[in-house]
């Protein structure tokens, strides 16, 4: 992953492990957007220590986080929280798959001052997580839920035009 800083485009961040199952869901995501989103959103993938998203999504206008969630619920549900501070989705039974929890990370990022200006999280409910295995058929369905509903999201907030526009005037 390559630091972003800030900076004038949205980030979404695939939070997960291709290589683990169903918590390979970010990246797949991520991967579902490259076609699509690639020139006119910051797309990232990360397999590595969550800590390092506060580079990634400092001051950025929008940042998407995708992850495999474990809630109880039955796999493959898709889940879409805007955060806010009074408002953590995270207190509803929201539970990363990861080592430090997303509720944990959007709270250091607020009390550092590291923050995006705006933050989405979309996450699936997670069923397998076996080594070796891709996505499930449910969390894979899933992924593609999500990757429409981001593309249509960003599409309707302007910055696929706006970005398209950019292009044009170059």
């Amino acid at each position: 992953m390559r630091p972003h800083r800030g900076g004038d485009r949205p980030v979404v961040i695939g939070l997960g492990n291709p290589e683990r199952g169903d918590d390979g869901l970010g990246p797949v995501v991520v991967g579902l957007l490259e076609g699509p989103l690639g020139g006119f959103v910051e797309l990232l993938a990360s397999v590595s220590d969550p800590m390092s998203i506060l580079d990634l999504w400092e001051e950025a206008p929008v940042a998407i986080l995708v992850d495999a969630v474990r809630s109880g619920g039955v796999p493959g549900v898709v889940y879409r929280w805007e955060v806010t501070p009074g408002d953590l989705p995270m207190a509803r039974a929201w539970s990363s798959t990861h080592s430090l929890g997303l509720r944990e990370l959007v709270e250091l990022s607020w009390a550092l001052g590291r923050s995006p200006r705006r933050l989405v999280l979309y996450g699936a409910e997670a069923g397998e997580d076996r080594w070796g295995q891709g996505l499930s058929e449910p969390v894979s369905a899933a992924a593609f839920t999500i990757a429409r509903r981001l593309h249509q999201e960003l599409e309707q907030d302007g910055w696929l035009v706006a970005r398209r526009e950019e292009e044009l005037h170059a």
